[in-house]
């Protein structure tokens, strides 16, 4: 006993080290805690941004698709007024009729029917009105008439124009038509009377032997598209485009004018590489990415092939938006974490360095200063514990 009261003064400075040691340890152990935590946060924050892609792809392509829907239904029941023959391609109200479709379609930009001789009929808007045209041909002579109507469709000039060459027959929504039984929408190309792009959607008129008679469109100007890729609920950055293969046949309206004409007029899209979309990725809903040193989720989703128009709806968003909350909880933990360790360390050191004078006491009041053994106040205390832990009718024996 007396060797061990010795040794517990040896023993004060590692004791002090274990202690220090220890909370050290604590401290590391809480980070690694933090860490695991925020990584596991994470991952659940990127579930969670994925559904909210797929969410917000699928709606986009709702959108779409209740965008073109009007256009197909029109041209689709306008191929069957023809075909019953309760409308004829060179009665005078057709102009009108065709003007009703576009009074209830504010995504379209003209309506208009198309005949084998090259023979036409065309209303679209024009400012705050519209205007008509009409081509017919008799006896082999052509005549084209063009009129412009106010916004209620009441007249208010006609001209005849003598140097208009257009054909409908060799305008991609005729030929198109032509190769199918129901609507079919054209590629985007450029208007011929806005020159703006765009794309058709037309239905072939056919008669009981399968001829086609007639062919019947309304045009949507990729313009009107934009609009609908605004404002995305998962991102305040995020950004939707619509796309046909590698190229980009709308987006928002912060890219401006994606689209261009060419020397030759033939229209040119962006592409996917200079709006920085990656391609899809077979087997992968959605797909991360990294652009310009941006980690990007990126989510590809095809409008269904039955309705004739072979586009998909591509929607990206940073991934730091959805993980830029965990990651600032992760550093305030880690710094919190960091600042209590070191204010218990150094309220340990302050406590052993607070408590050394009365630990140096204790030891020159209990031991020998020659010797450093335990003096007789020590042995008292020694003995007097001996007695109070000694059980009833146990002997006690001390050796000094």
């Amino acid at each position: 006993m007396l060797r061990r009261l010795r040794l517990d003064r040896r023993l004060r400075s590692p004791r002090t080290v274990y202690l220090l040691a220890s909370l050290a340890l604590l401290i590391v152990l809480q980070l690694v805690a933090t860490t695991v935590s925020s990584l596991s946060a994470r991952d659940d924050s990127l579930a969670v941004a994925r559904a909210a892609i797929v969410r917000e792809t699928d709606a986009r392509v709702g959108s779409i698709l209740r965008y073109l829907e009007p256009a197909e239904f029109s041209v689709g029941v306008s191929a069957r007024l023809f075909e019953s023959d309760l409308l004829q391609p060179d009665d005078p109200v057709v102009e009108r009729y065709l003007h009703s479709q576009l009074a209830v379609m504010p995504q379209a930009a003209g309506a208009f029917i198309g005949l084998p001789s090259g023979e036409f009929v065309f209303v679209n808007r024009d400012g705050e009105g519209f205007s008509s045209k009409r081509i017919t041909i008799d006896e082999g002579v052509r005549t084209v008439e063009s009129q412009r109507l106010d916004a209620a469709f009441e007249l208010l000039a006609t001209e005849e124009l003598l140097d208009d060459t257009y054909d409908p027959r060799e305008r991609p929504w005729y030929r198109t038509a032509m190769d199918v039984e129901s609507v079919a929408w054209t590629d985007p190309y450029v208007f011929f009377t806005t020159g703006k792009p765009g794309v058709t959607a037309s239905h072939a008129v056919r008669d009981a032997s399968g001829l086609v008679t007639a062919v019947v469109g309304i045009d949507v100007e990729l313009d009107g598209l934009a609009t609908l890729l605004e404002n995305l609920g998962i991102a305040a950055s995020g950004e939707a485009f619509v796309v046909s293969g590698d190229r980009v046949v709308a987006a928002p309206t912060s890219f401006g004018d994606q689209s261009a004409t060419d020397e030759n007029g033939e229209l040119r899209l962006l592409t996917l590489d200079e709006v920085g979309v990656p391609p899809a990725v077979d087997g992968e809903t959605v797909q991360t990415t990294t652009v310009d040193g941006r980690r990007e989720l990126v989510m590809h989703q095809m409008l269904p092939s039955d309705r004739g128009v072979e586009w998909s709806v591509v929607v990206r968003a940073p991934e730091s938006e959805f993980t830029d909350v965990v990651d600032d909880q992760r550093r305030s933990l880690w710094w919190m974490t960091l600042g209590g360790g070191t204010v218990v360390l150094l309220g340990a050191f302050l406590l052993v360095w607070v408590t050394r004078p009365i630990n140096r006491l204790q030891t020159e009041a209990s031991t020998d200063p020659l010797t450093g053994l335990a003096n007789r106040r020590a042995l008292d205390d020694l003995v007097a514990e001996l007695r109070r832990s000694a059980d009833d009718g146990e002997l006690v024996s001390v050796l000094a």
